[in-house]
């Protein structure tokens, strides 16, 4: 199976989403076949090429006033854009970790969700964790 692990943080380094999707790829990659990207830095084209010959896309994403991050929102938009218009095996996959009340993240799963049916993909599952960011 091939997996593109998105990370949709816009931190540079010890971010959540980060060590979530780090933590899933250690589990998965024995059956797994895992590229990364990363929503500041890859290039739109590579990634939309890759994720059309993908069986699984796991996009992990901070919340952000409600919401995904402006960067990944206008990656995604880029993604669905470069995709050849036809139907996709792929399975979309959402981990959206935000405040203290998971339930906050539901507009944002939303929006990857309706991202999903625009690219005609198939919606997997979401999962939205609590307790967002420790550092004070």
């Amino acid at each position: 199976m091939k997996a593109i692990f998105l990370d949709g943080s816009p931190k540079y380094k010890d971010s959540n989403s980060l060590y979530i999707l780090n933590g899933l790829a250690e589990k998965l990659s024995l059956h797994c076949e895992i590229t990364w990207a990363d929503a500041r830095r890859s290039e739109v084209g590579n990634i939309a090429a890759a994720i059309s010959t993908s069986d699984v896309v796991v996009i992990g994403s901070p919340l952000y006033v409600d919401s995904i991050p402006s960067h990944l929102l206008d990656f995604l938009e880029q993604i669905a854009q470069s995709l050849p218009r036809r139907h996709h095996n792929t399975h979309i996959y959402t981990i959206v970790n935000g405040f203290y009340d998971a339930s906050q993240n539901h507009i944002a799963i939303k929006m990857a969700k309706i991202w999903c049916e625009r690219c005609k993909f198939i919606w997997g599952q979401e999962m939205a964790a609590g307790a967002g960011d420790g550092a004070a």
